[in-house]
């Protein structure tokens, strides 16, 4: 399923829109608003498994775009922001209306992306309780 997920054409609309606004902090600003305000929705739901990730990886594109966080590669930051485009996309492969399977979609992609970059996590993780 993963596959077809990625080869989609949602997919594929929210990695062309997220090469587009990766320099732009204020378009990341709002789209991790729109993230996070669907995310508390979804919180002890289907999102419950990659929640805490989730949130460390708002963190980091947050802190990558106001250049507090340069320990990404810009290739992985626009990996996150298509997946988090694609979760805020309420029409993409499964919508969002379709009852108890809409949002596994959503899911699916925004956990194969957090266990992508799980190295680069760790490391604003550990950046982050450094700077704190």
């Amino acid at each position: 399923m993963m596959d077809k997920l990625l080869k989609s054409k949602s997919y594929q609309v929210a990695n062309v829109h997220a090469e587009k606004i990766h320099r732009n902090p204020n378009n990341i600003k709002s789209l991790l608003f729109k993230a996070m305000v669907k995310a508390k929705r979804l919180e002890g739901g289907r999102l419950k498994k990659v929640y805490d990730k989730f949130l460390l990886a708002t963190r980091m594109v947050k802190a990558y775009s106001t250049g507090q966080y340069k320990g990404i590669e810009t290739k992985h930051v626009i990996l996150l922001l298509a997946a988090l485009i694609y979760f805020v996309m309420p029409l993409d492969f499964l919508p969002d209306f379709i009852f108890h399977l809409g949002l596994i979609d959503d899911v699916a992609i925004l956990g194969w992306t957090i266990n992508r970059l799980k190295e680069e996590l760790d490391q604003f993780e550990a950046w982050e309780k450094s700077n704190t």
